[in-house]
């Protein structure tokens, strides 16, 4: 590996140092933002689902083309560390712009909010896309279980980031009993210093670890990014990636409906008290980071693809108990002794299954661009990220959507007590799609070939034809 540095330790915490802080951003707008805008903006969740929905129509743009762009820059400082610093700044503008937005009338300030999440969605993807793809091609040739290991690093420090997120969203929704000046106030302070904190990191990070160049030998041509046909043929053409689209998509669709919805269930379904509702969440992430260990373990013995279809089976299975929860004496039990210690429960298990998902996901991901590589004699990790990270928001988006519409529909009320048809709606949305997505994904996994003893023949064949290109 030539100016490569895919060395153990300190590669690998390197690499991931940024998701500490980014951790903490993607955190917050996930699952805050919308409550943020609903209930201290005080814009209607139809509002904010018509942003949301514009938004991420650009996003189906940005992300295939950021992704093709860095696959086809040429920087002597390299094609993905270029990207990834030049996303610094522009991410802590965008991040300023979405939690502390200018004291506007209601129909200004979600002109101000399209733009401002427009902006937060293009710098996020500058930098997550060549992110991943520069991860992928740094353990191209470290062996099939050290790529799961930097990405697990990658992911872990992103949960500690989500830990600290935790915190950032307990100091804003601490302050929505003093009304909602006093969130604005709290939102605005949480995105500057991480915000700042997120474009030091990144710096830190470019200029610590330099690029793989056997990758660059193996780039793409520049001619497919400016023929769509090629693209799209390019993308479908493999089974293995067709199916990886498949699964990520159902796990981040899964995903992303307890990040939206959870802060609405929690407090409006199960009647926790606003303070508690960060805690919870916290319990989630907790859950998410410590169990990577588990699951890293458990792919070394069993392998990646068995250990992340009993990982998707066992998180939809967590969220079976839920319904009960929807039972309208439910709000009536006692917090302390029933409800307090059913959300605990619920947070820490769906939490500890879903571990698994983004670092074995990623490192199969890399597995499958090699493949790919392999067949096709040409290396798109960035084209391949920026797909799934399409794919990834997209379903995002469309439940962030569905939920505003949804919650619109239902009759929702900021900051009261809710209808029973609006808590029975909040609990449902949180049911059915995760049990739903998660069983469906565990069961399409079957036949999903990409064993240790395939991905060695394919880094083998791999290695054999960049010899023969260097020769």
């Amino acid at each position: 590996m030539r100016g490569g540095e895919a060395k153990f330790p300190s590669m690998p915490i390197r690499y991931g140092f940024p998701m500490l802080f980014m951790g903490v951003i993607l955190f917050i707008f996930e699952v805050y933002m919308l409550k943020f805008s609903t209930d201290a903006l005080l814009l209607s969740p139809a509002a904010m689902g018509t942003i949301m929905s514009i938004s991420r129509l650009w996003d189906a743009a940005s992300d295939p083309l950021v992704g093709f762009l860095s696959d086809a820059t040429r920087a002597p400082f390299g094609r993905r560390r270029s990207w990834m610093l030049g996303s610094a700044l522009p991410i802590w503008g965008a991040i300023l712009a979405v939690f502390s937005p200018p004291q506007l009338d209601k129909d200004y300030l979600a002109l101000w909010m399209l733009p401002a999440v427009i902006a937060y969605y293009t710098a996020t993807t500058a930098f997550t896309v060549p992110h991943l793809g520069f991860g992928s091609e740094l353990t191209q040739e470290v062996g099939y279980h050290q790529r799961s290991v930097v990405f697990g690093w990658r992911n872990g420090l992103s949960g500690l980031g989500n830990i600290l997120g935790v915190g950032a969203l307990f100091a804003m929704m601490a302050q929505e009993p003093a009304g909602p000046q006093a969130v604005r106030a709290a939102a605005a302070s949480v995105a500057l210093v991480a915000g700042g904190l997120v474009a030091a990191a990144i710096a830190a990070m470019v200029f610590s670890i330099s690029e793989n160049v056997d990758c660059h030998a193996n780039a793409p041509r520049t001619d497919i990014y400016i023929n769509p046909v090629r693209i799209v043929l390019t993308v479908c053409r493999h089974a293995l990636v067709r199916q990886m689209t498949l699964l990520w998509g159902l796990a981040e669709g899964s995903r992303a409906v307890f990040g939206t919805i959870a802060p609405y269930a929690l407090q409006y379904t199960l009647g926790l008290p606003a303070p508690l509702v960060p805690l919870i969440i916290l319990m989630y992430v907790l859950a998410n980071t410590a169990t990577l260990p588990l699951w890293l373990a458990a792919s070394k013995r069993y392998g990646k693809v068995d250990t992340w279809r009993a990982a998707l089976l066992c998180n939809a299975l967590c969220f079976v108990p839920l319904m009960f929860a929807l039972h309208p004496g439910f709000i009536a039990l006692p917090l302390n002794m029933v409800r307090l210690p059913f959300a605990v429960g619920f947070a820490s298990f769906v939490g500890g299954c879903a571990g698994a998902t983004t670092t074995l996901a990623n490192s199969l991901m890399g597995d499958v661009i090699d493949a790919d590589a392999a067949s096709g004699g040409e290396a798109h990790h960035g084209l391949f990220f920026a797909w799934w990270a399409f794919v990834s928001k997209s379903v995002g988006g469309a439940i962030t959507v569905l939920t505003g519409v949804t919650l619109e529909v239902a009759g929702f009320v900021p900051n009261v007590e809710q209808s029973l048809a609006s808590r029975t709606t909040i609990g449902l949305l949180l049911t059915v799609l995760p049990l739903v997505g998660l069983s469906t994904a565990a069961a399409c996994m079957n036949g999903f070939e990409l064993s240790e003893a395939y991905t060695r023949e394919v880094q083998a064949a791999l290695a054999a034809k960049l010899a023969g290109e260097l020769l």
